[in-house]
């Protein structure tokens, strides 16, 4: 009987092993109509801009859309439409923005809640670049996101997709703290978490201001002291207040970073006197 205890054990071990053996399962990808890639444009506006796709979507009709993006280029990707529909951008399964105009988009569907109403008024410093209806910016991060454009309404529209690469309207994007001089400093607030610091190197009065465009997102700027304390608040049309050398100042979105817009929806101008 001793011969039949190899085979007992071996078959023991088979169906052990069998046991513990771990099935892996493909991650699903979201299912999508059309694939687009992204295009380099590198012209001061969008106008002109190769179309990804042209499509025409009846009331409540959607459309889905697999962009790739390019692994090195331009630092910036616009998903831009040419009217206000809904579009909403996606990483896999989860919305990373939405927008339904061209004033500003916000985190997750946020903007497709009703959210999407203008905080400001227009004043007038300065016209930088605008998208033409819904668009979100990002940093270029990923090689593949996802698209949804959605027509809410009870008419038959037809709608131009943008996607392109390009640089970031604030050329300090992402350049760390900034000195704060004597006079006037712009910058803008294109990618959601945007916060762009500036380090006050002489003793003055500081104010903040919005440019021509800026219809879609207000702005707040903070002032820390050297010892890293939040001193004073700003917001657009408040008196300006006194700052000292060594002071660090924060420009953000007055609501955080659940929105952002385009350059010309969102530049912002410090004063320093």
């Amino acid at each position: 009987m001793k011969k039949w205890i190899p085979a007992v054990m071996a078959l023991g071990l088979a169906l052990l092993l069998a046991a513990c053996q771990i099935t892996v399962t493909p991650t699903p990808s979201p299912e999508y109509d059309v694939d687009v890639t992204a295009s380099s444009w590198t012209d001061a506006t969008l106008v002109g801009a190769p179309e990804a796709d042209t499509v025409t979507l009846g009331p409540d009709e959607s459309i889905r859309y697999k962009v790739t993006v390019p692994g090195s280029g331009l630092e910036a990707v616009y998903y831009e439409l040419d009217q206000a529909l809904e579009l909403t951008v996606y990483d896999g399964f989860d919305a990373l923005a939405s927008s339904v105009s061209a004033d500003f988009f916000m985190r997750g569907t946020m903007a497709l809640a009703g959210a999407n109403v203008p905080q400001v008024a227009p004043q007038g410093i300065s016209a930088q670049l605008s998208c033409r209806g819904s668009c979100v910016i990002e940093r270029r991060t990923s090689s593949t996101r996802y698209l949804r454009v959605h027509n809410p309404s009870s008419l038959t529209v037809t709608v131009n997709l943008y996607v392109v690469m390009r640089d970031f309207e604030d050329t300090s994007e992402g350049a760390g703290t900034l000195p704060l001089n004597v006079g006037t400093t712009e910058g803008a607030l294109e990618a959601l978490e945007d916060a762009d610091t500036y380090a006050v190197s002489v003793t003055g009065d500081v104010s903040l201001t919005l440019g021509a465009l800026a219809s879609g997102l207000d702005s707040r700027l903070r002032i820390y002291n050297s010892g890293g304390d939040l001193v004073d608040t700003l917001s657009v049309g408040d008196p300006e207040v006194f700052v000292l050398a060594g002071d660090e100042i924060v420009v953000d979105a007055l609501n955080g970073d659940v929105r952002a817009a385009s350059s010309g929806k969102s530049r912002y101008v410090i004063n320093l006197n």
